[in-house]
């Protein structure tokens, strides 16, 4: 058992750590979800790399295309400069 000037510092000891554990909840909560925002853009930004690859890709078979058209055109030789 506490005597009674232990008491009050205790609980006022217990308010503070109360208090504590509330800021550290918040700032947990806040965390996360930022965590969760950011894994969302990291997401959204990979696939629109993925989709400019695939245009990079098209785009590139589509000049590959244009150039041997104008090599078949000229017999064969590359197209002139």
């Amino acid at each position: 058992m506490t005597n009674s000037t232990e008491q009050p510092d205790i609980e006022a000891r217990l308010d503070v750590l109360e208090t504590e554990v509330a800021t550290i909840r918040e700032q947990l909560a806040t965390s996360t979800q930022e965590t969760r925002i950011n894994s969302d853009t990291i997401l959204s930004l990979s696939r629109t790399t993925a989709d400019l690859l695939q245009i990079a890709l098209s785009n590139e078979r589509k000049v590959n295309q244009i150039l041997q058209y104008l090599r078949d055109r000229n017999g064969g030789s590359s197209p002139p400069a």
